[in-house]
């Protein structure tokens, strides 16, 4: 599986590895997986979630297929819950409607070639093998990953990719391996369900790498908000919820030169994140500038954290377009270009889902196509980099009240209440007869 990436001399049959593994395997960590699987066999609607690290944007989506009444487990290669803004907790009691377990990597070729009821449902697990830090090489490594453990898997999987593609900067030589390993990752999966991206954007590459797959968006959906709190009076509030801040850490974040032309225009910021970067950045600022960007720690329940951000103006959500464009421009194939360039206009962020649940409008970039086609107008609030100088004097232009006529009459459309039940019937369509189950 690795050799489309990796020079022949340095591979080894992963066959025989995980072989290996399973000789090497500690008597307490098969009898506890045993133990996993034999709960497993004993649910009537098992969903099995592979993951490595468990993010805090997922739990809207696996609460609400546990209320259809699918028994949920959660299988983690690290004991870390992962909030927005780099923020990290031990997922210990985090998840009241799973059955979690901690895996290591020998655990988890033992659960998948063992575990022979239910469906499997891999959220995000190309990001668990190793950050792919933006680098062609290392995507490629994490695709391989994927694809070895869902070739291992007994019953059906469901790819849930985090994003359609890796956008990377580095190591471009290696697309082309990329790229092979990434196709024969979309042919191991039954079905592909896609995250942060709408669903034309999978169904062009299932088209071109693996004809006759079945494609579904499933956005990163935010819980129904009841309770919203009426917008501040004085000035203009923008929320960001998570990064924006780590200029260097992400190469399509904005820079901080252009948060400083938002604050300038005295607009105010509100930063919800817990990562020391936010703080340091504000300490470089100014004295004025600093009256305009308020830090929050990061807020882990999310009906809580709707609640908090519902008294702002907006939300906002814009990246460096420029750099984007030479992120797509970089890749050396005419399908590389094609599938970046169809990742960035498909993007619908959990930033998103969280901002039209509590009812706020979003400035987002122009190139942010997609979206703006499956939620009403109101919502946005198109704008490039090279307008950001005129944001204060549009924000003041806009008729507030018109949107939030819309806004709030529509947000229950971001909500996963509105949708869990389509992805409850999608995933029983592949759920096999529990013959095997103990009576």
């Amino acid at each position: 599986l690795f050799r489309a990436a990796v020079p022949e001399e340095k591979v080894v049959s992963f066959d025989s590895f995980a072989a290996e593994l399973m000789r090497s395997d500690g008597e307490g960590t098969t009898a506890g997986i045993e133990a996993f699987i034999d709960r497993v066999r004993m649910a009537s609607r098992p969903v099995v979630v592979v993951v490595g690290i468990y993010l805090n944007s997922y739990t809207p989506t696996f609460e609400a297929l546990a209320q259809q009444g699918c028994d949920i487990f959660v299988v983690a290669r690290s004991n870390t819950l992962y909030l927005h803004a780099g923020h990290v907790r031990s997922i210990d009691g985090a998840l009241p409607f799973a059955d979690v377990l901690g895996v290591d990597l020998r655990g988890m070729l033992h659960l998948l070639s063992n575990l022979d009821v239910g469906v499997v449902y891999m959220a995000g697990a190309e990001d668990s093998f190793v950050a792919h830090a933006f680098s062609c090489r290392r995507s490629a490594s994490c695709y391989a990953y994927v694809t070895a453990l869902a070739k291992m898997a007994r019953v059906p999987v469901i790819l849930a990719l985090y994003d359609i593609v890796k956008p990377v900067t580095r190591d471009l030589e290696y697309e082309r391996d990329a790229m092979a390993v990434y196709g024969r990752m979309l042919c191991a999966a039954s079905k592909l369900s896609l995250g942060a991206n709408t669903v034309d954007a999978g169904e062009f590459a299932i088209a071109k790498l693996a004809p006759g797959g079945e494609c579904r968006a499933f956005y990163r959906y935010a819980h129904r908000a009841e309770d919203l709190q009426r917008p501040l009076q004085e000035g203009f509030h923008l929320v960001v919820v998570g990064g924006m801040l780590g200029e260097g850490e992400n190469p399509y974040w904005l820079k901080r030169k252009d948060l400083r032309r938002v604050l300038q225009q005295g607009i105010h910021l509100h930063v919800y994140s817990s990562s020391p970067v936010a703080q340091r950045f504000r300490s470089s600022l100014g004295e004025e500038e600093r009256d305009y960007l308020h830090l929050h720690a990061s807020i882990e329940d999310q009906r809580q954290l709707l609640h908090e951000i519902s008294q702002y103006h907006a939300g906002f959500l814009l990246n460096d377009t420029d750099a984007i464009a030479a992120m797509i421009k970089n890749f050396q194939s005419d399908f590389g270009r094609e599938l970046v360039s169809r990742f960035w206009e498909s993007m619908v962020s959990s930033a998103a889902m969280l901002f039209g649940c509590a009812g706020l409008p979003m400035i987002l970039n122009r190139s942010s196509i997609r979206i703006r086609e499956q939620f009403p107008a109101e919502y946005f609030l198109p704008t490039e980099i090279e307008e950001l100088d005129q944001l204060g004097a549009r924000l003041t232009a806009l008729d507030w009240e018109r949107l939030r006529a819309v806004t709030l009459v529509e947000r229950g459309r971001f909500s996963i209440e509105a949708h869990a039940g389509e992805l409850n019937e999608w995933i029983g369509s592949l759920m096999q007869p529990q013959s095997a189950s103990p009576s």
